[in-house]
């Protein structure tokens, strides 16, 4: 008798055991489960390439307007080589003014020079401007949207496939978070002089002021890029960068439900890469390159993808609001460190000021992190080489906003303006020219693959350096510049 007592007893005490076991297994799969409801993540050390967490980093994906980000690649490539520079003009044709929103929407035959034109398609997300760009690079869409899979071929983005240089609808548009942390790091490291374009918190132009979409510019601390995007199909996604402390770390979010959920899961992926959520060997060390498919997917995203449930606001609140979470610190090797003492407090939490629901910048407050600084700064038409001179080719005006939302005159030049290279007295008339080696008659665009230049592969000089007097066949208006 005694013996069976003693036995039941130590089973009672092993049932209780096993119950608090599971019952902390399902409280810790339990954020897992709740981020199944976005397409895939990837966040990535950009100094090492090294995966610090994924999910479903192969899963075929449309990019929507992340596809700039490569529009932007081969763009920076042609400046960089010095084929282009900022003060190069664009030509806003009819092709490009038939692109549905979002859009400039300027009138045909209207110059803009490069700075400004990679401006408002990275600010404003402008479908418009990113063909006028592709078509004044390589002389015909077809012929950048050709430069821009080269280049993705080159950079090992297997999976990826563009058909347009802005984003739009097409099935045949594909890509994976795995590719855009491959071209996400390559653009930290090929062109680090052009970054300033992608931290540009809001242009303004005229009386319009066009702030970016990347939420996490003005709420997250370090915040340093990308770009966002959105087609029904896709969902919304965003390729965020933050750097804290010198190391810089990268977070792609494909196909969330809502604007504060995709800004939110970016936000806990980043603080998991700076380390609060996880170490660098708790992935295994895994590089971005070397990342295979682990399971069959279908060869194209599901339609309609934006028409499945989103989430409320009260429900990502109850996830993701910093006010509540806690996590544990992390040893070297991403385990947990189970000590109280070596808890993450969250963040006291501010007075909600009268009644009611929280306002937007309440929720980004507790979602995403407390408003920070960004810079505002204008942009024109006109002022591009061989047109009318303009500002654009001057430091351009701009200033700050502050956290408090005050606005701070920005240093002349301010960071966030390259200036175009001049000479002589007058820094706005006497623009250097570029000369073109001897081949440059030989190229049909810029990445064609005809006329070769030697010693520089992949890259090809434009077929002609001077701007054409008519645009689909109407006669090019010298413009005058304007606010």
């Amino acid at each position: 008798m005694h013996f069976r007592f003693g036995s039941s007893a130590v089973a009672r005490r092993s049932g209780i055991v096993a119950a608090i076991l599971i019952a902390c297994a399902l409280a810790q799969a339990a954020p897992a489960r709740a981020k199944d409801d976005i397409a895939a993540y990837l966040v990535m050390d950009v100094g090492s390439g090294a995966v610090l967490d994924s999910m479903n980093p192969m899963r075929p994906w449309h990019p929507a307007s992340l596809t700039k980000m490569m529009t932007a690649y081969v763009t920076f490539k042609a400046l960089k080589l010095g084929f282009l520079r900022p003060s190069s003009p664009v030509y806003y044709s009819a092709n490009a003014r038939a692109e549905p929103p979002s859009k400039m929407g300027f009138r045909v035959g209207t110059v803009l020079t490069v700075d400004n034109a990679l401006k408002m398609m990275l600010v404003k997300s402008a479908n418009d401007v990113a063909v006028a760009i592709a078509e004044s690079v390589s002389g015909s869409e077809a012929a950048f949207v050709a430069a821009m899979n080269r280049e993705a071929g080159r950079l090992g983005m297997r999976s990826t496939h563009y058909t347009n240089p802005n984003g739009l609808p097409d099935r045949a548009q594909i890509t994976n978070a795995r590719d855009y942390a491959i071209l996400a790091r390559a653009l930290h490291r090929d062109f680090p002089e052009y970054g300033h374009y992608f931290r540009v918190g809001a242009i303004t132009f005229g009386k319009r002021t066009m702030k970016n979409y990347n939420i996490l510019l003005h709420h997250y601390r370090g915040a340093d890029g990308f770009k966002t995007g959105y087609i029904c199909d896709s969902g919304l996604n965003l390729v965020a960068s933050a750097t804290r402390n010198g190391r810089r770390v990268v977070a792609v979010v494909l196909g969330a439900r809502t604007g504060y959920q995709r800004a939110a899961i970016a936000r806990k992926l980043l603080d998991r890469g700076f380390g609060k959520g996880g170490g660098f060997f708790s992935s295994g060390g895994t590089s971005v390159d070397a990342i295979r498919a682990t399971r069959t997917w279908p060869a194209l995203p599901p339609k309609g993808y934006c028409r499945g449930a989103k989430p409320k606001i009260a429900d990502l609140l109850e996830q993701y609001d910093r006010y509540k979470t806690t996590e544990p610190r992390r040893d070297l090797f991403g385990a947990a460190r189970p000590d109280r003492a070596s808890m993450v407090s969250a963040p006291k939490a501010p007075k909600k000021k009268g009644k009611g629901k929280l306002t937007a910048d309440e929720v980004l407050d507790r979602l995403v992190g407390p408003q920070q600084s960004y810079s505002v700064v204008k942009v024109y038409v006109g002022g591009a080489d061989d047109s009318l001179p303009a500002k654009a080719l001057e430091p351009i005006d701009g200033f700050q906003i502050s956290h408090r939302g005050r606005s701070n005159v920005l240093p002349s030049p301010h960071p966030l303006r390259t200036p175009g290279i001049a000479t002589g007295n007058s820094p706005a008339l006497a623009i250097r020219p570029v000369t073109p080696p001897e081949d440059a008659a030989k190229a049909v665009s810029l990445f064609s693959r005809s006329g070769r230049i030697t010693g520089r592969p992949e890259v090809l000089l434009p077929q002609k350096l001077v701007p054409p007097a008519f645009v689909d066949g109407k006669p090019l208006p010298r413009p005058n510049p304007r606010r």
